[in-house]
């Protein structure tokens, strides 16, 4: 069994078991509103070495990759991205094994190592400052030893860089890699006959979480909850009539939530006699709403409508906002002219009336003399 073999069998289980019940805090819990999402602890235990031997200079590694934890993306269903925080918990561990061979008189022989940890995921990065352990061993022929260094801890939070947020957000999972930028060993005597060996090894052991804040999508409405249609009908109205406007609104939802963008309107069917002043609109705010008017023209007989399709969205702001529509509202609008069932009666005007008596009379005298 090689010293690292030995070193990892004896502290490996204790210190994965310890990282994750440090981590227990960190377990999900539903959000008791629209803030943060607690991710999920992901366990890991990684290790590696290096050996020197005599000679008069270190051996070094650099960049060695260790391993990697994945941690799931936010669910972009429940709102949109606004900050990632990964958090980093553990420790590292680090031993030195000195082995000496072919002396006859008790020598002693030392020797040292050091390594640095890190962290790396999409927009963050943290990294673990460098650990040193020294070991030695005294013998008349062979020598070997194991000087196992106290454990250092490996805590720490970084926040997500905003530019990157959307690899954060979205299906499946965000890969986290472990690192050793540097990793070193040194034997540091040359006493013995035969060849002296420093190895160092570092064993990590830990968990990686990610916590999510958010704010939930914007919600458009007709009535500041989850209508997403409404209808306005203005009946039957005579030809000609002032068929007065009826008005309408557009809501988002309260809560902590996006403001709100009118994209998009489309018309169809009779748009030019049942009309709207809807405008489009950016960044009307979580708990707002704005008024607006539908019109009938009611100049030509028949049965009429027109539907009004209304495309929004989240205002831009956030990984992944202002992407797609958030929700579509229809708007239809009906009505009726008719032009009545009788022809109205018509009344001469002032100066013909003269001319209606006289005729009137005229009419009647000749109705007496044919009785005569």
């Amino acid at each position: 069994m090689t010293p690292l073999a030995t070193m990892q069998t004896a502290f490996s289980p204790a210190i994965a078991r310890a990282a994750v019940a440090a981590l227990g805090i960190l377990v999900a819990l539903p959000a008791a509103h629209a803030a943060a999402v607690v991710g999920t602890p992901a366990a890991f235990s990684v290790s590696t070495e290096v050996m020197d031997q005599e000679g008069g200079t270190s051996t070094t590694r650099t960049n060695l990759a260790l391993g990697s934890v994945n941690l799931q993306r936010f669910d972009s269903s429940l709102g949109v991205l606004t900050g990632a925080t990964v958090r980093v918990t553990g420790q590292r561990t680090q031993a030195v094994a000195i082995s000496a061979q072919g002396n006859a008189f008790a020598k002693s022989t030392t020797g040292s190592g050091s390594s640095t940890a890190r962290v790396e995921a999409p927009g963050t990065a943290i990294t673990f400052g460098q650990i040193s352990a020294t070991g030695s061993c005294t013998a008349a022929r062979n020598c070997a030893s194991i000087t196992e260094a106290p454990a250092t801890a490996t805590t720490a939070s970084v926040n997500v860089a905003a530019a990157q947020l959307g690899s954060w957000a979205g299906p499946g999972e965000v890969n986290l890699s472990l690192w050793a930028p540097l990793l070193t060993a040194t034997q540091l005597t040359n006493s013995f006959t035969g060849v002296e060996r420093t190895t160092y090894g570092l064993q990590w052991t830990g968990a990686v979480s990610v916590d999510y804040s958010y704010l939930l999508h914007a919600l458009p409405s007709f009535d500041g909850g989850r209508q997403t249609e409404w209808e306005i009908d203005f009946g039957t109205q005579l030809l000609g009539a002032a068929a007065g406007p009826r008005a309408f609104r557009l809501f988002n939802g309260s809560g902590d939530r996006l403001s709100l963008d009118l994209d998009d309107i489309v018309g169809d069917g009779d748009t030019s006699i049942l009309q709207t002043d809807l405008t489009r609109f950016a960044d009307l705010g979580a708990d707002g709403s704005l008024a607006f008017l539908a019109f009938f023209d009611t100049g030509v007989e028949g049965d009429y409508e027109a539907r009004y399709r209304l495309s929004l969205s989240n205002t831009g702001s956030g990984a992944q906002a202002g992407i797609d529509p958030v929700s579509t509202l229809w708007l239809t609008l009906r009505g009726r002219v008719e032009g009545g069932a009788t022809a109205p009666m018509q009344v001469p005007e002032p100066g013909s009336l003269p001319l209606v008596v006289m005729g009137a009379a005229a009419l009647l005298l000749a109705r007496g003399s044919r009785r005569r």
